[in-house]
């Protein structure tokens, strides 16, 4: 069973942030493509719709091992690398590095993705 109390750590491993908010922005305003559009996909972009699907409809922001693995694996693609950390949690690099739970990595993923997605034109 999954630890629901986990809080999401920031850059500063000494401060702890709130938990996820589900009525973010990155939830906000966030479809579901027709299921042919999921099943004709790979890897994380196949994955994003139902962890958006869980964590909207059931509340629950917990993340597997492969859902982390593919969205680093997405991101790395999109030019963000990350990297684990020896307690399990995850460094984000870039302009300044953030260190992160496993569900706010996935969460990074699913915005870019949704924001690739708006960018596109495409509708959904």
């Amino acid at each position: 069973m999954h630890d629901r109390s986990k809080r999401v750590i920031d850059a500063d491993p000494t401060r702890i942030s709130p938990p996820l908010p589900l009525h973010d922005d990155a939830v906000r305003g966030y479809t579901l493509p027709p299921m042919r559009e999921i099943q004709g996909t790979r890897g994380f972009e196949a994955i994003a719709d139902a962890i958006m699907y869980r964590w909207t409809i059931e509340r629950d922001t917990w993340v597997g091992p492969t859902e982390v693995e593919r969205a680093r694996t997405y991101l790395a693609h999109a030019g963000i690398p990350t990297r684990p950390l020896p307690d399990g949690r995850f460094v984000i690099e870039g302009n300044t590095a953030t260190v992160c739970e496993a569900s706010r990595l996935v969460l990074v993923g699913l915005q870019h993705l949704h924001a690739t997605r708006r960018g596109s034109g495409a509708k959904r």
